[in-house]
């Protein structure tokens, strides 16, 4: 089977490797001169995702990991940006995959061709950038799109934000703190993770640079030392709950497959309300009541964060919550309290717009999802197109994508079969009202996504209950690592079981925030 596959991020990697090894004929069409997608140091390009410099990963590295690829033991527990890369990098090299990567290569559009309802096949028409070749048109028999989700950054439309004459950057563009004076005024909106990182990030670098100039006059022309003390402003409409990163606390299959039967038994609602209820319990254990520093108040509906270093600004001043911005004015901005404040920059964590500029909307409609389990379109005639990587998760992404490119090419192999178009239709509009919030927000808590997807391909470790019920029971009860749904079924490896029993091992168990 030929098969195109648009983007070489992780999840086109993962989908490019995975086809290979189920004897697929591949190829993968890159825009950019490089692999990595957004972990690769590039400049920020609208339609391309990308990452700042200084991030850190909010999941582990035994967690984040390809399931059949180890990070090297001496990275910490958490990456950065470029241990990421080389990470990426190193399993391209070893499972040779650059000579199945078209670098500068742009997708301009997909088609069904003209006999798709008797063979599913699809035009693509490609232009080689490097060459100066096309566009070309070619016949494929299956397409994988990943492109991703974190290409297209939303931006509120305010009242008066066009007579706005600071700066506004978008997370998107974030480069990282140096691209901000120390007497700058700041405001950062939204408090997900992103606007989190941002705010926590300018506050540090602030908090830990002292400004030296000459003043002859008062200090007899030694150099005086000025620190900044101007807060990053926090502005968000919304509560938040924050939490830290789990270290060498990896969160077990077993524990998260059964919140997801209570939240199936009782109700999102009534299971909203007890989560709610556990938080504030753990905010009064660990007395941090955020509150206290004007954080808006958590409620049913209130989505989740991971950030070390936001208490210890909110303690210290550096960063300072306020109400949601109702309106922007050429050098301030209006808060929905009345209050005003002098701004020369305001930075977007507002999240993203989900796009797939090279297919029409009767192929893929962003605004209206209507993705089986978040991966085949239900009203195709034949499941030759498939998306990996199209989904928010409520924790590590590279799990999810891996399996759901494992999934999509033994399908094209021929291996596995879906379910009818009408069956999958039905469960698609279940799973949509119930997993899809505002219609362009995919949120999927990964574990029991991860555990339905690979019982679908026949990796579960359920498989191991006869086999080895001592492996079973660890698999099961201990952390779910990746590496847990290579022990059995398609894709199977000797070294899986070694993999497992030796993440902790791994593990830098150091924590490196001051409570």
């Amino acid at each position: 089977m030929k098969v195109a596959i648009i983007g070489a991020g992780i999840s086109g990697l993962l989908s490019l490797k995975n086809g290979l090894e189920e004897n697929l004929d591949a190829v993968c069409y890159e825009l950019t001169d490089h692999v990595g997608g957004l972990w690769s140091p590039h400049e920020p390009v609208y339609g391309l995702s990308t990452a700042y410099e200084g991030l850190i990963t909010n999941s582990s590295k035994e967690m984040m990991a390809f399931s059949d690829h180890l990070f090297p033991a001496s990275y910490p527990s958490y990456l950065t940006r470029d241990m990421m890369y080389q990470y990426i990098l190193s399993y391209c090299e070893r499972f040779g995959l650059y000579d199945r990567i078209k670098l500068q290569h742009k997708v301009h559009s997909i088609n069904k061709t003209e006999d798709h309802e008797e063979t599913g096949c699809w035009n693509v028409t490609v232009e080689d950038l490097n060459n100066n070749i096309g566009p070309t048109t070619i016949r494929y028999d299956g397409v994988i799109l990943c492109t991703g989700i974190n290409g297209y950054p939303y931006i509120p439309d305010f009242p008066g934000i066009k007579e706005f004459k600071g700066r506004i950057i978008h997370s998107h563009g974030y480069k990282g703190s140096k691209d901000f004076s120390s007497h700058e005024k700041v405001l950062v909106l939204g408090n997900a993770s992103s606007g989190l990182d941002m705010a926590t990030d300018i506050a540090m670098s602030r908090s830990s640079i002292n400004l030296t100039h000459h003043d002859t006059e008062s200090n007899n022309g030694n150099i005086a030392q000025e620190t900044c003390s101007d807060p990053v402003y926090l502005s968000a409409r919304s509560g938040v709950a924050i939490g830290q990163r789990n270290y060498a606390n990896p969160v077990g299959l077993f524990w998260t497959l059964f919140l997801a039967f209570v939240v199936w038994l009782l109700g999102k609602r009534l299971t909203g309300m007890l989560e709610l209820a556990a938080y504030r319990k753990i905010k009064k254990s660990t007395k941090k009541d955020y509150q206290k520093y004007d954080f808006p108040e958590i409620s049913e509906e209130t989505a989740g964060a991971i950030c070390d270093y936001i208490w210890p600004c909110l303690v210290n001043g550096t960063v300072k919550p306020v109400p949601a911005i109702a309106q922007f004015k050429e050098h301030s901005v209006v808060l929905s309290d009345g209050q005003e404040i002098l701004v020369d920059a305001v930075l977007m964590g507002t999240g993203y717009e989900v796009k797939v500029p090279m297919v029409t909307k009767d192929i893929v409609d962003p605004d209206n999802w209507d993705l089986y389990r978040l991966v085949w379109p239900v009203h195709l005639e034949k499941n030759t197109l498939a998306l990996v990587g199209f989904v928010r998760i409520n924790g590590q992404v590279p799990p999810v994508t891996e399996l759901q490119a494992r999934w999509v090419v033994s399908v094209f192999s021929g291996k596995m079969k879906l379910p009818s178009n009408v069956a999958m239709k039905t469960k698609t509009t279940i799973f949509t009202k119930t997993k899809i919030r505002l219609a362009r927000k995919i949120h999927m808590h990964v574990t029991p996504y991860c555990s339905e997807i690979a019982s679908y391909i026949g990796c579960h470790p359920k498989g191991l209950i006869l086999e080895s019920p001592y492996r079973f029971y660890q698999s099961i009860f201990g952390p779910a690592f990746p590496y847990i749904y290579r022990q059995v079924g398609p894709g199977k490896r000797r070294d899986a079981w070694r993999n497992v029993v030796t993440a902790k091992s791994r593990y830098h168990p150091f924590k490196e925030i001051v409570e």
